[in-house]
């Protein structure tokens, strides 16, 4: 059975997921940990950990205040998720307290974007679609 944790995290399995989503992804460099650190600490960050054994999956995310309108804002930084538990209901669970946790924070929007590369785009896309996000604009990168 899946376990997800939400606090008192171990920094070495945010560092192994962090490490796996990176090699995955279209990102390079090195992972700041004292940012990390600070992130985990900060009730503006959330961070989960899913484990079955061992740590498969990873979600962390973030409000902030919009810097032109009068909204609060959530955004999420990291959704990864094991490449042998993908297809399950890890990511669900996830976005399911994401949700309750943005609510928490009383943000007026919760956002999810997909600009790693890691995973199929469309399905990803779709899979947003049904918990119940809307497809708003895209995202682009270019690396310097």
């Amino acid at each position: 059975m899946t376990e997800y944790i939400s606090t008192n995290h171990n920094l070495e399995d945010v560092n192994f997921l962090l490490s796996k989503f990176i090699d995955e992804s279209v990102f390079e460099g090195e992972i700041l940990l004292e940012n990390v650190k600070e992130m985990l600490k900060n009730d503006k960050f959330l961070t989960i950990v899913a484990y079955d054994d061992k740590p498969i999956g990873l979600f962390m995310a973030h409000t902030y205040d919009h810097p032109i309108f009068k909204n609060s804002c959530s955004d999420d930084i990291v959704l990864y998720v094991d490449g042998s538990h993908r297809g399950g209901l890890t990511a669900v669970r996830f976005i399911k307290k994401y949700i309750t946790w943005a609510e928490s924070k009383s943000v007026k929007y919760i956002q999810l974007g997909q600009s790693a590369g890691v995973g199929d785009i469309n399905r990803v896309g779709k899979f947003f679609e049904s918990m119940g996000f809307k497809n708003v604009g895209f995202n682009t990168l270019r690396g310097i």
